[in-house]
């Protein structure tokens, strides 16, 4: 979806609000090529409140030469620059991203809930549905509606199994307002060509980054298990529906142009990600394989 009344100027400061397993350390990369290093500030996974804490300490003189701003943050961050700004994102379906979060945790033992998910065995169901991960409590409408910049009149904090509609109506009136574009990972090539036209960038093919393995997809889960999710990603789901639609009606407006660019640029991104396979191989194995051939 490419907002059309909102446009991105080079006067623009651009915010990546990058939701966790929504493919974003590949569209990271991507945003990485068309800037210069000391104009882009990281907001890193680690520790993200850390480095938005520093980042709002920075000096108007400091902030001025950021022309990007990405990273795990909520929506609001852009308050603290004094100058025009917008956003992009990528959403996901509610319960892959559920799914792929889980298994993020059964493979990341610098998560903080590592331990605690792998010693009690806890299954995909009682880690969304528990209260152990507030980002698993319509997380993504939780970020986009800025609910944790106390942006709301009598603001307090929303806790686990506490979002009411209220913040998805924000999360939509957000992103009308300040998105340039956003996109869904399901159509990823789709949503990275439309941020590729409001942003006016150059090369945008990609590796994939971080690709989950081994994780069960979703049409093998149980019933019982989706829906739960469902049940305490309710918002998320309508959320990621609004924008769905959004990037289809583009799709359509647009015709056969859009269709004709797509396959061009998919048809491109699968040579450069032959080329990056080919460059990515130790030298020894080429040694090796070049013996064999001549």
């Amino acid at each position: 979806m490419t907002n059309k009344t909102l446009e991105h100027t080079s006067e623009s400061v651009l915010f990546f609000l990058h939701i966790p397993k929504t493919a974003g350390s590949t569209l990271h990369k991507i945003i990485e090529r068309q800037y210069s290093s000391d104009e882009v500030f990281t907001i890193h996974g680690v520790n993200p409140q850390k480095h938005i804490d520093e980042f709002k300490k920075w000096s108007l003189l400091d902030k001025n030469r950021i022309k990007v701003v990405k990273g795990h943050m909520n929506f609001g961050l852009h308050e603290s620059i004094g100058k025009p700004a917008t956003y992009i994102t990528i959403l996901r379906h509610p319960i892959d991203r559920a799914i792929s979060t889980y298994y993020y945790v059964l493979r990341s033992p610098s998560h903080h809930l590592y331990e605690y998910v792998t010693s009690k065995n806890i299954s995909l169901q009682d880690f969304v549905c528990d209260g152990l991960f507030t980002d698993m409590d319509n997380g993504q409408t939780r970020r986009l509606s800025g609910i944790s910049v106390g942006q709301f009149p009598g603001y307090k904090e929303v806790k686990f199994g506490e979002c009411y509609p209220e913040l998805l109506e924000q999360a939509k009136d957000n992103i009308d307002k300040n998105f340039a574009a956003i996109g869904i990972q399901e159509k990823f090539d789709e949503s990275i060509l439309m941020m590729k036209e409001k942003m006016n960038w150059k090369n945008c093919y990609y590796v994939k980054q971080n690709v989950s393995h081994g994780r069960v997809e979703k049409h093998e889960i149980s019933e019982e298990c989706r829906c739960a999710i469902t049940q305490f990603n309710d918002l998320d789901i309508q959320l990621y529906e609004f924008v769905k639609e959004k990037i289809v009606q583009q799709i359509i407006e647009e015709e056969s142009s859009f269709q004709k660019n797509l396959n061009k640029f998919q048809s491109y991104n699968r040579i450069y990600g032959d080329i990056v396979q080919f460059i990515s191989v130790p030298r020894n194995y080429l040694r090796s394989f070049k013996k064999k051939i001549f």
